[in-house]
């Protein structure tokens, strides 16, 4: 494996900011002679950070800082969140309490905590070949979003802490403008690369301000330019870190308009980016959990036409009842350190009224988790065809065949070739009522195959709560259970919880799949060489390779 990031970069600029230092990165201020006076002329002269501060609703988690520290070396700590440790967002309950409450000891707190954060710092090691556990792009984008509004939200904070403060934010903008002086693909460039411009914006009476300023900006708009799909969707397609990246940018445009005025906002992919996470956006407010990605909540979406973002790799069937199909046929895209793509591809969900029916593993809980790569990363973890228990590797390669929509139904078909293996799925969508899914899977290349299908309730003769299922020719099916981030619309929130897993195993590669979201009255199913017959309460339906028959009753 390459070194994530550049050639080690970490000297006394960056570490070894002390008073004297910090008076000399302002400027050398007219009558500064010590802290208590440099931070008294900043003050005069500095913008205010952007975003505020909310106050805490509940005090718990700051309480808990102040009882039960943790460790600030992070030590004890995964591989992976041993680096989000040194984010310091674990402070920030400390800060939310004092601006809800004005309650000193919460100020104190974070003093003590953060002080011994600094002392203790320096000449950690983390477990990432090339990777500084401090000093690397993710730590001081985080810990600069988070200590420029927590500053504009301490006034009382003694002139010790504020220095050692300001002296993080302007060691990591060091840092960071000496990292990125040219593009690389890939979320922590552009988030840096908007905190740059942030700290740049706040500060303008230090020296560097300018340079940082515009050194952010350009990666930013190189990002906007190279980074993002024609159809607005973020590099490694993940709707988890596009939103990270989008809300980077919303703070970027937003720090733009209020003191620099270059225009940012109107560049075209900003609206793009935006539109990208409405599409995959359901009308309760939230975007599944593809590549790696937690459950996303943003603005509820209400749509009935079906759409192909084609150059992020993600097709979205709608019916007219709020029900919908996101099916995955996007490439594998490389990480600065592991890549987020799953192994698994032309696999779905499907959710209908506001709540997830046929569901993926999608994101781990952090990533050492032990099931990361055998579960949630793995095909096994998907609505798929897994063939000779192996993942989709690497080289896969999508073709999408088909994709249209009429008034009754909605048609994605789409091809991979991968391990020697080609996949080909094609999936209806009946779209007016009854509605229902038909999914075709004719698959070649190995010895033995399995259809997996995903559903957040236990399967219980081929059903997992409303939702019924059938599979042309399968008698007998088996069943597990893994974990997944369910939504809950009401609550806003997406905890993990099982998922239930229906398996159909097969010597040959061919499947019929009806899936039937809210299986009202009496169903039958049959088929006939290449067609499917499905009576239901309205009538019956023919459905072939090519179209649907529907035949309602009087």
């Amino acid at each position: 494996m390459t070194a994530p990031e550049k050639p080690r970069h970490i000297d006394d600029r960056i570490t070894g900011i002390g008073t004297a230092e910090l008076i000399a990165a302002f400027g050398h201020p007219d009558g500064v002679t010590g802290l208590g006076s440099l931070r008294s002329w900043v003050e005069k002269g500095k913008n205010a950070a952007l975003w505020p501060v909310t106050p805490a609703e509940d005090l718990t988690a700051a309480d808990l800082l102040r009882t039960d520290p943790p460790d600030v070396t992070g030590a004890g700590l995964g591989r992976s969140v041993r680096y989000g440790f040194h984010y310091l967002r674990w402070l920030q309950p400390a800060v939310r309490a004092w601006v809800a409450t004005g309650d000193e000891s919460y100020l104190r707190t974070f003093e003590e905590l953060f002080t011994s954060w600094v002392e203790k710092r320096e000449g950690l090691v983390g477990e990432w070949p090339g990777l500084d556990l401090v000093w690397y792009s993710l730590g001081t984008w985080s810990r600069a979003a988070f200590l420029l509004p927590a500053l504009d939200s301490m006034p009382p904070l003694s002139d010790e802490c504020w220095g050692l403060a300001m002296a993080t934010v302007i060691g990591g903008a060091r840092w960071a403008y000496d990292e990125h002086d040219s593009f690389r693909h890939g979320n922590w460039q552009l988030v840096s690369a908007t905190q740059l411009m942030h700290a740049g914006a706040v500060y303008p009476q230090l020296v560097e301000a300018p340079q940082w300023v515009e050194r952010g900006r350009e990666r930013l708009v190189e990002h906007l330019d190279r980074d993002f799909y024609a159809d607005g969707g973020h590099y490694e397609r993940s709707p988890g870190y596009h939103n990270l990246c989008l809300e980077a940018t919303k703070l970027a445009v937003a720090v733009d308009e209020r003191y620099l005025h270059t225009g940012l906002a109107g560049h075209p992919k900003v609206a793009a980016m935006r539109e990208w996470l409405r599409q995959l956006t359901t009308s309760a407010g939230w975007a599944p959990p593809l590549q790696d990605s937690q459950v996303v909540w943003s603005e509820p979406h209400r749509a009935e036409d079906s759409v192909l973002l084609e150059e992020s790799g993600y097709a979205v069937l709608r019916a007219h009842d709020d029900v919908r199909v996101v099916v995955n046929c996007g490439p594998y895209v490389e990480h600065e350190l592991e890549s987020h793509s799953h192994r698994a591809v032309l696999d779905f969900v499907m959710d209908g009224w506001g709540r997830p029916l046929i569901w993926e593993a999608g994101g781990p809980p952090d990533y050492d988790d032990a099931d990361y790569q055998t579960w949630f990363q793995a095909a096994r973890g998907h609505s798929t065809v897994v063939v000779d228990g192996r993942d989709v590797g690497a080289d896969r390669d999508v073709v999408v065949e088909t994709f249209w929509q009429s008034t009754e139904a909605a048609v994605f078909a789409g091809r991979q070739k991968a391990n020697g293996v080609t996949h080909r799925r094609r999936l209806m969508l009946v779209r007016s009522d009854p509605v229902y899914l038909v999914v075709r899977d004719t698959v070649a290349g190995g010895e033995s195959y399995e259809l997996l299908l995903h559903a957040p309730q236990p399967w219980h003769d081929w059903r997992a709560g409303g939702v019924r299922v059938w599979i042309a020719g399968a008698e007998d099916f088996t069943t597990s259970a893994g974990r997944a981030r369910i939504p809950d619309p009401a609550a806003k929130t997406a905890d993990f919880a099982l998922l239930h897993t229906l398996s159909v195993k097969r010597t040959h590669g061919d499947f019929l799949t009806v899936i039937v979201p809210a299986a009202q009255g009496n169903w039958t199913f049959g088929a006939t060489g290449d067609e499917i017959h499905v009576e239901h309460p309205h009538g019956t339906d023919i459905v072939t390779s090519s179209g649907l028959i529907r035949r309602r009753v009087a």
